[in-house]
């Protein structure tokens, strides 16, 4: 099986590597190795039989000011490559993300043929857009995920859950304050690696699924099973609202998904990235 991952050094990219099914010949692909939103760079990937699309501009925040910057790579990036992936003769799955979902969502996980509505952020809807470049395609699974967190395996890549062993490592007496009105599906990247290495090996896949961890969390949640999985004190972490932590992106009050594949309780993935094993 030959396989080409793009976007081989974010958390993702990087976590399919590690679990790579063996016998499997990767070629790898880095963003400045080769950015998918120009067309003679995609010349670059050879024939093969599968090409995993993890690249994508994930600065949230920042998307907001530099909309062209998160077209290229979340929306133009993506029908380039499905064009490059048909005249070779490959597989595509192409990730995306829960801010495809607008705000007015059924209080319950999400699947994948609900509406999405309109997303709030300008990251989601350059997500959403590239989406729709890929649907009918022949040899294309659009994966949405969420909550991708690594921890200490892969500690180079900073995330919420790196971010909170750094404090809850730090000062005993310093109070942590965690929103706790917003709701998702924590996912350990190795178990989201695992998962898509499974859909490779699969000759047909539906076109769009939902891949992330079992069960639902908010981010306060969240924070006090790694404070707990560290052996600090979980009550360190206060609860607070989305008003009282403003950011440019508004973010998802509710983007639980239903996945389609069953994958490790949240819980579980928080204690092996504490760990760092797989």
């Amino acid at each position: 099986m030959k396989v080409s991952i793009l976007g081989a050094s974010g958390q993702l990219g990087t976590a399919l590597q590690l679990c790579a099914p063996p016998h499997t010949h990767i070629r790898a692909y880095t963003h400045q190795q080769l950015d998918i939103s120009d067309r003679e760079q995609l010349t670059a990937i050879t024939p093969c039989d599968v090409v995993i699309n993890a690249s994508a501009y994930t600065a949230v925040d920042q998307a907001e000011s530099n909309i062209p910057a998160a077209v290229a790579v979340n929306t133009i990036g993506p029908a380039l490559l499905a064009e490059h992936c048909e005249t070779i003769g490959a597989r595509l799955l192409h990730i995306s993300t829960d801010y495809v979902f607008g705000p007015e969502q059924p209080q319950r996980p999400l699947k994948p043929e609900d509406p999405t509505g309109l997303p709030a952020t300008v990251y989601g809807r350059s997500k959403l857009a590239g989406e729709l470049t890929l649907r009918g395609r022949p040899e294309v699974t659009t994966i949405r995920t969420a909550w991708v967190y690594s921890g200490n395996l892969l500690p180079d890549h900073r995330d919420f859950l790196s971010t909170m062993i750094r404090l809850a490592t730090g000062d005993p007496a310093q109070e942590i304050t965690v929103v706790d009105d917003q709701y998702g599906n924590p996912t350990y990247v190795v178990d989201l690696a695992r998962a898509l290495w499974d859909l490779v090996a699969e000759e047909n896949s539906a076109e769009l699924l939902h891949l992330v961890g079992s069960g639902q969390a908010t981010w306060c949640e969240l924070a006090r099973e790694i404070f707990q999985a560290i052996g600090a004190d979980p009550q360190r972490v206060r609860p607070i609202s989305t008003a009282e932590y403003p950011t440019a992106a508004p973010r998802p009050a509710w983007s639980v998904l239903a996945s389609s594949r069953a994958l490790p309780e949240w819980r579980n993935g928080v204690f092996r990235a504490v760990t760092g094993t797989l």
